[in-house]
């Protein structure tokens, strides 16, 4: 084995060149020799050991062009996002001042009848930090007499919904504000100023009308053919709230094992659900027992057999004939006619499951293990009709057909009212 004196190869006696660097290797040459033979003879490189050589420039030389274009174009991208981000965070603002303000509002139910409203705005643009906006309601009929309703910070978005029951003493006596109060107001105010009247610009502004339809009078207003002589929404309420308490008297007399307490409050149920001309009513004879409470209580929940403008149709039945009686746009549109009716549609469906479910229990001498299993079912029954049931189960109940209960049908009917607001002036 003999070395090239060149790059220190190890290579075979018998090799006339060395195969890494091309050099010629002496025959006889020894590792510390140190002769090193012309470069400029080409017949001392081999054509194979020149392309190796070329090609490892041409490699090394890619890499670094490659390296530097891909620093480049990371360098441009992260620019091009940092300025679409500033672009994004800037565009609401930017939005929010080509916008004009927008919103509705609408009287609802929270304790008695009407005595609470709620706003929903859009479109606010952002005020100078001195400056608030406030909402009031007014008398029309009288200039000087207002509620300030709120001062109203509206998101990022300049949007807002606000409820009155979540602002504390608001009308604490419960009063029925459309009765006075028809107008809502939204105005610019100064921070600093005491709020006891608008004093400033008024952004927006909308007022109930004061002749509703028959039909939307006997939904939100009052009803001189209901036995309180509320409205519909308002008596459906209180009804609920009855079957609430007459299931937890129900479920304290199965606590006590107690039959005839059981057999009793099953039948105050059935009176609730049916009415006193129901058919299982009159077959039991519990009209003008000792099982009724109030008068108030024989009119029915749901009676399906009825005939429109029967005396004895049902709070359901009402409701429905009511708002199919809705016909303009100003009133309702079609999709919440749509959305109502099929709400009551699993209402109905709802009343009958229960009437069915607690007529075995109005017999019942002693509370047995089937008794006890229908009582559980009943109680979700009347859940799901007063509160909804998640049916899809995605942590929501839905204002829609097979999950909606009476709480949903309220709120979607109590914004059927709803009043436009518009810009001041227009």
């Amino acid at each position: 084995m003999i070395r090239c004196s060149n790059c220190r190869m190890r290579c075979e006696d018998t090799a006339a060149f060395c195969p890494r660097c091309g050099m010629n290797l002496k025959e006889g040459e020894t590792a510390n020799e140190q002769i090193l033979p012309s470069y400029a003879a080409k017949k001392t490189f081999p054509w194979y050991a020149k392309l190796r050589i070329r090609w490892s420039w041409v490699i090394l030389a890619a890499v670094v062009v490659v390296g530097l274009l891909t620093g480049i174009l990371l360098i441009m991208r992260s620019r091009s996002v940092a300025s679409t981000a500033t672009h994004t965070m800037a565009t609401p603002v930017a939005q929010l001042a080509k916008l004009p303000p927008e919103g509705e509002f609408w009287f609802y139910t929270h304790a008695s009848q009407n005595d609470a409203v709620a706003l929903s705005l859009n479109h606010l643009p952002p005020l100078p930090a001195n400056q608030q906006y406030v909402a009031w309601l007014s008398n029309p009929l009288r200039p000087n007499q207002y509620i300030m309703l709120s001062v109203l910070k509206p998101d990022a978005e300049g949007k807002i919904t606000l409820q009155s029951e979540q602002i504390a003493g608001f009308n604490a006596n419960g009063s029925n504000l459309p009765e006075v109060y028809i107008k809502l107001l939204v105005t610019r105010e100064q921070a600093s100023v005491s709020l006891d009247r608008p004093s400033q610009t008024t952004i927006l502004q909308g007022t109930l009308s004061k002749s509703p339809s028959p039909q939307m009078h006997a939904l939100l207003f009052g009803n001189d053919g209901l036995p309180r002589g509320v409205s519909l929404a308002m008596d459906l309420q209180m009804r609920i709230h009855k079957l609430e308490l007459r299931m937890q008297d129900l479920e304290n007399a199965e606590s006590k094992h107690d039959g005839n307490g059981a057999r009793r409050q099953s039948r105050r149920i059935l009176y609730l659900l049916e009415g006193k001309t129901g058919a299982d009513v009159t077959s039991l004879k519990l009209a003008g027992s000792s099982i009724v409470i109030a008068e108030s209580d024989g009119f029915a929940l749901s009676n399906p057999g009825c005939q429109p403008g029967q005396a004895d149709c049902g709070y359901l039945e009402r409701l429905r004939a009511n708002i199919q009686g809705l016909t303009t746009p100003q009133e309702i549109t079609p999709q919440q006619q749509q959305q109502l009716l099929a709400m009551l549609d699993t209402l109905t469906a709802q009343v009958q499951q229960a009437r069915q479910q607690v007529l075995p229990l109005a017999t019942t001498v002693s509370l047995s293990p089937s008794d006890i299993a229908q009582i559980s079912k009943l109680q979700q029954t009347l859940k799901g009709l007063e509160s909804g049931v998640d049916a899809n189960r995605n942590g929501i109940i839905d204002p829609v057909p097979g999950e909606a209960g009476a709480l949903q049908f309220e709120q979607a009917l109590q914004q059927v009212g709803a009043v436009k607001l518009t810009v001041s002036g227009k």
